[in-house]
């Protein structure tokens, strides 16, 4: 239904009943409303008063042949959406001096549309943008604004992985809605929130005024984070973060460019130790660039087969055999020449590169021992795995395939892990380590010294021997407090039925003091030297 009205009389009827009313406008002279268009104006929502009265004077003074535009329009106690669209009939040289058009009833098609925008642009576990909904409120305010002082905060939540794997996902995600409530409630206007993917999120500030007001607000938001903590009960797996702030235009030329900078400097921050904040610059931007060409260095490393291992023996003392072989792996550098493990392995830890190394040393030990047992020579191989690989829920299977690719019993593989990190995610580690057992596969706790968080547990891990710090078998025969820790040590072994291996026997005498107190499994140098692969048989 259409009506046309001039005047108030029935304007609320109208609107409750029509689907559009048209509308005639005598401008005459000057720019003044009659009482029907003073209705309309001043019934106009706050948010979109301003913006309609600028465009709508900018139509009348300008030259546009038409105009359209959307608004909210109090109804009674509440807001719904109009359209107004109109066109100027008659005009002099510089005024439109008569106006008709419609003012149509939108809601239901504006709810509809909004409703399907939140989906686009609403993240829907948190309620905050999504990263296609901020960075298309960032290029609203980056057309709007040609003079924009804007800022991006890009924060990484720091041990989210490990509260997901100790307290389950629903744990994590009521984690991510707890935080962005409280980093909600602390921001001020101009200032938005957008989980952009699992646990990164996005702070984007509207109207940048100087580096302190951006600190300030970071340094609250990193607060927030933490202090979100208190409702759980998750100790050990506390929440913190590291950010990266980025300036436009100081430093990026584009929402594309101002994000990837802010990320970047995310990404230095938590490599210098998380839970700290830096700002972009041209320095971090050179550190991120060597970083990655760090990481793609090693990557074609290993796809260039410059690393190899190396074996040393593990002894046995009752039957003066060689057990086993721990392997170490070396880098054949090209320009530095041979590197032992200490010159790189922290690096590829750093990289996130130290689980593709682990596979690569376990098929590379296997297809070595393989070749060998074709050849009648049956040996075990003792691989050095990080905690990290340990904790994936894929690692046992990654095994069970190697070992069946080789054609080769678990018997052939020992799996050693450093024990003082063995708490965290120890459950995890556990239930690995008893599959691996059943493939027939030893457990060696590696550097093992005296835990007491270890040793509480140590009855019910499903590892079969303990490989006690080389540093109590290297100063024995020097330091009376390394006598006293070793025996302890070994009498634990003994305790819980597990094997005693004595690392580090780098002499004559601390041999014979492994002899004298029955330590039934010895390695070190004076016993025998890490050697390449072909010299195995010597």
């Amino acid at each position: 239904m259409i009506k046309e009205i001039n005047n108030e009389n029935n304007v609320n009827e109208v609107l409750t009943h029509s689907g559009v009313i048209v509308w005639r406008w005598h401008c005459g002279e000057y720019f003044q409303l009659n009482d029907f268009d003073a209705f309309i104006i001043h019934a106009i929502h706050p948010e979109d008063y301003l913006d309609f009265i600028k465009e709508f004077s900018m139509y009348i003074l300008g030259n546009q042949p038409s105009f359209e535009y959307e608004y909210r329009l109090k109804r009674g106690t509440v807001y719904k959406w109009y359209k107004t669209t109109c066109m100027v009939i008659k005009k002099d040289a510089d005024c439109a001096l008569l106006i008709k058009g419609t003012h149509m009833d939108i809601d239901d098609l504006k709810q509809k549309e909004l409703s399907l925008n939140k989906l686009a642009y609403k993240d829907s576990l948190t309620d905050t943008y999504n990263r296609q909904g901020i960075k298309h409120l960032m290029h609203n305010y980056f057309e709007q604004i040609s003079n924009a002082r804007m800022a991006v905060v890009f924060f990484d939540l720091d041990n989210f992985k490990k509260l997901n794997d100790m307290y389950g996902h629903k744990a994590g995600d009521q984690a991510l809605r707890n935080l962005s409530l409280d980093i909600s409630r602390i921001l001020p206007k101009g200032y938005h929130l957008s989980r952009v993917a699992g646990d990164e999120f996005i702070v984007f500030n509207e109207n940048h005024v100087s580096t302190n007001t951006t600190t300030e607000i970071v340094e609250n938001v990193l607060t927030a984070i933490i202090e979100s903590n208190d409702r759980t009960v998750m100790d050990d797996a506390m929440l913190t973060a590291s950010a990266g702030i980025c300036i436009y235009p100081d430093q990026a030329q584009s929402i594309d460019d101002m994000i990837k900078k802010a990320d970047q400097a995310m990404y230095i921050a938590k490599k210098k130790g998380k839970a700290q904040y830096i700002f972009y610059d041209e320095t971090i931007g050179e550190l991120y660039l060597e970083t990655t060409r760090v990481h793609k260095r090693l990557l074609e490393s290993l796809r260039n087969d410059e690393f190899d291992l190396k074996y040393q023996a593990i002894h046995d003392l009752n039957s003066n055999k060689v057990e086993a072989f721990e392997i170490t792996p070396i880098w054949n550098h090209p320009k530095k020449g041979t590197l032992n493990s200490q010159e790189f392995l922290h690096t590829l830890y750093e990289e996130g590169l130290i689980v593709n190394f682990n596979e690569w040393m376990i098929e590379k030990a296997l297809k070595d021992i393989s070749s060998l047992k074709k050849q009648g020579k049956n040996i075990k191989v003792c691989v050095n795995i990080s905690p990290k690989h340990l904790a994936l829920d894929h690692f046992y299977k990654f095994v069970m395939n190697q070992l069946n690719k080789y054609k080769l019993h678990g018997s052939h593989l020992t799996i050693q892990m450093v024990e003082f990190i063995l708490k965290e995610d120890f459950e995890q580690v556990n239930k690995n380590f008893r599959k691996l057992r059943e493939l027939g596969c030893e457990i060696v706790i590696d550097q093992f010294a005296i835990n007491s968080s270890t040793i509480e547990v140590l009855g019910h891990m499903n590892n079969t021997a303990i490989k006690i710090n080389p540093y109590f078998v290297k100063t024995i025969d020097q330091d009376y407090s390394s006598s006293i820790i070793f025996d302890t040590i070994f009498k634990i072994a003994r305790k819980y039925e597990k094997v005693f291996i004595a690392d580090g026997v780098e002499s004559e005498k601390q041999l014979n003091i492994m002899l004298e107190k029955g330590v039934g499994y010895v390695q070190g140098s004076y016993i025998a030297k890490p050697v390449a692969f072909n010299q195995l048989d010597h």
